[in-house]
């Protein structure tokens, strides 16, 4: 499921994902319940008077929570989360997983030519 306050960019969004995983993104709410993985991709949160991307009452202990902004210290949303119990992930933790598989990825690319 995919949220994001800005309708269009949403459904941009879903337009690139759905070549690759067609009907299984879809646009929802800003509500994490039920979900295991929770992510913030947007910039909200780089300000402090920023809103949270969900509302903190909705995250659970059960949740990991990743939020990309890097050298912010810990987001709001990423303090909520560990105040519900929540495992998280920062930017810079989220780059440092990633970049293993990206560069399996491109290194597969290379091979391929």
């Amino acid at each position: 499921m995919l949220h994001d306050r800005d309708e269009s960019r949403a459904n941009e969004l879903i337009a690139i994902l759905s070549g690759p995983y067609p009907k299984r993104i879809v646009r929802g709410a800003a509500d994490p319940t039920g979900f295991e993985v929770v992510v913030n991709a947007t910039p909200m949160g780089i300000s402090p008077s920023d809103p949270l991307p969900v509302p903190a009452h909705l995250l659970s202990a059960s949740m990991f929570v990743g939020d990309v902004i890097a050298g912010h210290d810990v987001t709001p949303l990423l303090m909520a989360a560990r105040e519900a119990g929540c495992k998280t992930a920062d930017g810079v933790a989220m780059v440092e997983a990633g970049i293993e598989l990206m560069q399996d990825f491109l290194l597969a690319q290379v091979d391929s030519e």
